[in-house]
């Protein structure tokens, strides 16, 4: 399988290891101030892009703006296992050939205004950004999990070359 493929089911299966430690509430929690929304927030935002990258493939287009904010999923961690599960058995079907496949990314690059921008990228490529992506929020419920002095994996939240910088000390 390839290495994109690989660090992208590492990361799901970091959030399915993660949740499966949680209770129905720490995965309600907020960590205010530290952190302003709730875990569960995160974990949707994750689900968002992930969910954005593979609906994209179908028609050529990502769109990295087309939020679930309020979402059920937001409160009920049942239903983020349930949805990263279903991204995992997606995963097992990816392919080099579909890596490669050329696509368009659409989002809002503006805070002052609506201006939406197009580019554009490969699959591959925005497969690794989205797992990226979710490490740096990984990080981010790390932090708010440990305000809230709730067990954390040691690892959650590390950057793959973090992680090997770790190893080799």
């Amino acid at each position: 399988m390839n290495t994109i493929v690989l660090g992208f089911i590492e990361v799901i299966d970091q959030a399915l290891e993660m949740l499966g430690k949680l209770t129905a509430d720490e995965y309600k929690a907020s960590a205010a101030p530290v952190v302003e929304f709730p875990i569960g927030s995160h974990f949707r935002h994750i689900l968002d892009l992930f969910f954005a990258a593979r609906d994209g493939i179908k028609n050529g287009v990502i769109d990295y703006d087309k939020r679930r904010r309020g979402h059920p999923v937001e409160t009920n961690i049942n239903i983020a296992v349930e949805e990263y599960r279903e991204l995992l058995n997606w995963a097992n079907t990816l392919n080099d050939d579909l890596l490669q496949k050329k696509i368009i990314i659409r989002t809002e690059a503006l805070i002052s205004s609506k201006g939406i921008a197009e580019i554009d990228s490969n699959f591959g490529r925005e497969l690794l950004f989205v797992s990226s992506h979710a490490v740096h929020h990984y990080a981010v419920i790390y932090a708010a999990l440990k305000f809230l002095n709730i067990d954390v994996t040691n690892n959650f939240g590390y950057a793959p070359a973090t992680a090997t910088f770790i190893k080799n000390e």
